[in-house]
């Protein structure tokens, strides 16, 4: 992550963390156990997580769709914002156990937003 306070929250727990940009992670391939990613899109990237997971590990991923724009507010650029159906695919060739696509209502915290999620699974045999 990049934000510091998320870092350190995750130290606390006990988890190893890094600060760094997501272009450039300092990992190896197949050391992490799991990866969170909310409110974030690199697709590029997110064709490359999967690699970095060790066998059985996981990917948890969240972030907006294209409909968001319909509530006015959020991001509005393509390159934010997923297509219909667009998140499994990135994810591949992962093995996604649970999706969800569509609109998400957190009352008064966090409002109403349209989003894509997986998780998603590297098998024992798979290269990425």
């Amino acid at each position: 992550d990049i934000a510091v306070d998320a870092v350190r929250a995750a130290a606390r727990s006990g988890a190893q963390a890094v600060v760094a940009d997501a272009g450039v992670l300092p990992l190896r391939d197949g050391i992490v156990d799991a990866i969170l990613c909310v409110n974030f899109l690199d697709r590029p990237l997110f064709m490359r997580l999967g690699a970095y997971l060790r066998p059985g590990g996981s990917l948890i991923v969240e972030t907006f769709t294209v409909d968001q724009r319909k509530l006015g507010r959020g991001p509005t650029s393509a390159a934010h914002l997923l297509e219909p159906l667009e998140l499994p695919r990135l994810v591949a060739p992962l093995e996604v156990v649970e999706s969800f696509e569509g609109l998400v209502d957190e009352g008064v915290e966090g409002g109403e937003r349209y989003v894509a999620r997986v998780i998603a699974v590297k098998g024992p045999d798979r290269a990425r």
